[in-house]
């Protein structure tokens, strides 16, 4: 191996010295120099990251690595990746559809929205038709719903999504436990909500 010098700098490596090339400093122009890189004995890339140093002299450029543990400002941008996925499927499970009074709903963020303003409007004593026509998902015929049973509709989406958010944090705090770049790699985070 080989490193292409220029004003002290290495700013390239190759495998060869391209032919015609300099071999030795002359003015401001690139030259290139045998390279050796020395590692340590023993290294972890599931846990240990190589910081590298770069020495010219000799009439060689000598790359020296030392392997260290993996800072907790790395380990958590490794994890971020992960905890983001997670999120995503937390969001997903709590925002579909579910099954209530032998109908299938939407659930996501504007059914919660719809839901929950007509709820306030009954508890502020706005008059309200109960029942009251309400549509469920997949459907273009709405069916009659009491003021009761949208209430409960609105409970099993919040009792589920509760359920989904313990399980979430749960899970969160297995991957904040996560000391292996391998073990956050194989991380599912599909598995586990139930």
């Amino acid at each position: 191996m080989y490193a292409l010098i220029r004003d002290g700098v290495v700013i390239d490596t190759a495998d060869r010295i391209p032919e015609g090339s300099l071999q030795e400093p002359r003015g401001a122009k690139p030259y290139w120099l045998p390279r050796v890189d020395v590692m340590p004995d023993e290294h972890d890339d599931d846990t240990e990251v190589l910081d590298e140093s770069i020495e010219i002299a000799g009439g060689q450029v000598t790359r020296t690595y030392t392997a260290r543990a993996r800072t907790a400002d790395e380990w958590a941008s490794l994890r971020a990746p992960v905890l983001a996925r997670l999120e995503a499927e937390f969001r997903r499970r709590w925002q579909s559809p579910i099954d209530y009074l032998g109908a299938t709903w939407h659930a996501d963020q504007e059914a919660v929205n719809n839901i929950s303003g007509v709820v306030l409007l009954i508890a502020a004593g706005v008059p309200v038709p109960n029942p009251r026509p309400w549509t469920p998902r997949g459907s273009f015929t709405p069916v009659e719903v009491t003021h009761a049973e949208l209430v409960g509709l609105g409970a099993a989406i919040a009792s589920r999504k509760d359920a989904l958010f313990a399980a979430k944090k749960a899970k969160q705090a297995e991957v904040a436990g996560l000391t292996s770049v391998a073990a956050l790699a194989a991380y599912d985070v599909a598995v586990g909500w139930e």
